[in-house]
């Protein structure tokens, strides 16, 4: 959503960070191209999503696995991208199996199950749950 990009911009630059985050533009996804996508404009930046059912605009979408290329290193990583949650997961997998990585993503009692398994497959454990939001990782 490009008010998301624009507001991220700002708040790196008033809080002196621009030299050290980079913005890559993008969604992030199973798959690299273009995506479909669902702009909210009339509501919060907070509901735009990928949207493979109806959507009728579209954003170019990178997979983790071919950008962060990071291997035996230490990974936060949020994920709060209004269900897409489980294309985002499938696109980094190379990346979670190569890295200390705990994560926390924001997904609803449609697809917790499925993630929770797609997640225990690769060593990952829930940790904790607050709302929405579940915690996982795949070190000690």
């Amino acid at each position: 959503d490009p008010r998301n990009l624009n507001q991220l911009g700002a708040n790196l630059l008033l809080n002196g960070l621009t030299g050290r985050v980079e913005i890559v533009a993008k969604a992030v996804s199973d798959r690299a191209g273009r995506v479909p996508f669902k702009f909210y404009a009339e509501t919060s930046t907070g509901q735009s999503r990928v949207d493979r059912d109806g959507a009728t605009d579209q954003v170019e979408a990178i997979r983790a696995d071919d950008y962060v290329g990071l291997r035996d290193g230490v990974i936060f990583a949020k994920i709060d991208v209004e269900g897409h949650e489980l294309a985002v997961i499938e696109g980094m997998t190379e990346t979670l199996r190569n890295n200390r990585v705990f994560l926390q993503i924001e997904c609803f009692a449609g697809q917790i199950e499925q993630l929770s398994g797609m997640l225990a497959d690769g060593a990952f454990r829930k940790l904790h749950r607050i709302g929405d939001d579940f915690f996982f990782a795949n070190f000690p």
